[in-house]
């Protein structure tokens, strides 16, 4: 009877473990179905971004092709109209020019006949025009009033033996240097931008003109101070050159 009850436990015991047995095989089946499909979705899911990747790109590239032939039209549009401007802007500085350069010839033609002339007990003198006559503003000249009369005569005598001897012209009008009357050129004591003068103070920069050949120029004179004596740096038709 004992070994019957112990039979009994060893076929009940193995019924269990058969069971258990089964149970665990369509767990681990259960687990590698479920690893597979979700490979299988990773990978789906890895290729769905690869496209969108691409896709995105191509757009990008589409879209930059787009922007840079937008502004290639934009350009191509704006060159003739800024040509045009800088045309107009020219043709109005050139009038200006035109215009400056009729009043100037005016007024140095007036001026010369008030210059050297014969006072009496040879005594000459020395006039100029009412700048205003000829629509030049009155501070035009003004910067003759920085220096007194002996600083203007060393100027002068600095600027007539320059014109004489170092460029060696002999002038036919009746004096050799005369005032500057050219707004360009007395712009400088006014101007940031000194050109030639560039490091000098106005009060020691002093401007006048010379005629060459029917052709108008001027004389740049700078020096280190109210006692210094005058040195000409720089002639031509501009001080900015």
């Amino acid at each position: 009877m004992k070994r019957k009850k112990i039979f009994s436990g060893l076929v009940l015991f193995a019924m269990v473990m058969s069971i258990t047995a089964c149970a665990m095989g369509k767990d681990d089946t259960s687990e590698v179905q479920i690893m597979q499909t979700e490979s299988i979705s990773t990978e789906k899911g890895n290729d769905e971004q690869k496209e969108t990747t691409s896709h995105d790109t191509q757009n990008s590239e589409m879209q930059d092709s787009e922007n840079q032939a937008t502004e290639m039209q934009q350009s191509e549009k704006q060159e003739p109209q800024q040509l045009e401007t800088w045309e107009s802007q020219q043709q109005v500085q050139d009038e200006a020019d035109a215009d400056l350069e009729e009043r100037l010839a005016q007024y140095r033609e007036e001026r010369e006949g008030m210059t050297n002339v014969a006072m009496g007990n040879g005594v000459s003198g020395y006039g100029a025009p009412n700048a205003d006559n000829f629509g030049f503003q009155a501070d035009t000249a003004d910067y003759m009033q920085n220096f007194d009369s002996r600083e203007l005569n060393k100027a002068y005598e600095t600027a007539k033996k320059y014109v004489t001897e170092t460029l060696a012209i002999s002038v036919e009008t009746k004096a050799v240097v005369y005032p500057c009357i050219d707004s360009r050129i007395t712009e400088i004591y006014e101007a940031e931008d000194k050109g030639v003068a560039d490091g000098y103070d106005s009060k020691n920069i002093f401007v006048c003109e010379y005629c060459d050949n029917g052709t108008w120029q001027y004389l740049i004179l700078v020096r280190d101070g109210k006692d210094s004596g005058w040195s000409v740096i720089h002639h031509g038709g501009s001080y900015k050159e």
